[in-house]
């Protein structure tokens, strides 16, 4: 894979997580700019996620110590982040269904042809 980081879709993330961290809202974006760059990030960490970092590296950190032993707070955070991750999963597998039939239809309609990823992914958080 070849990194192309795109300066333009760089800045674009970064102020689309800066607003996702103001409004407290957790959320999962595509990015495209042409010919061909495309950049794709998650912000899972609203005050009540119980997740830090994203999948395939991510953690479960509900622990009663964080609570002050206030385990209604706990178990609506809990919940909140279990409904967060299953929100966005069905959105995302609803939302990929219907853009891969779009693509598949542009693909027939301009005869293009694909050969793969050509990015880079970001590093985990804390990776050096």
């Amino acid at each position: 894979m070849t990194d192309i980081s795109d300066p333009k879709l760089k800045a674009v993330r970064a102020e689309i997580e800066a607003l996702l961290k103001k409004h407290d809202v957790a959320g999962v974006c595509v990015l495209h700019n042409a010919p061909n760059s495309s950049e794709s990030f998650a912000f899972l960490e609203p005050s009540y996620s119980q997740i830090t970092g994203v999948a395939p590296h991510f953690r479960f950190r509900a622990k009663a110590d964080d609570y002050a032993g206030d385990l209604e707070r706990m178990a609506r955070d809990v919940n909140a982040t279990a409904n967060m991750t299953s929100s966005i999963a069905l959105g995302l597998g609803i939302a990929g269904l219907h853009y891969l039939e779009l693509a598949t239809a542009v693909d027939k309609i301009t005869g293009a042809k694909h050969s793969g990823p050509t990015f880079q992914p970001d590093a985990p958080k804390g990776a050096g």
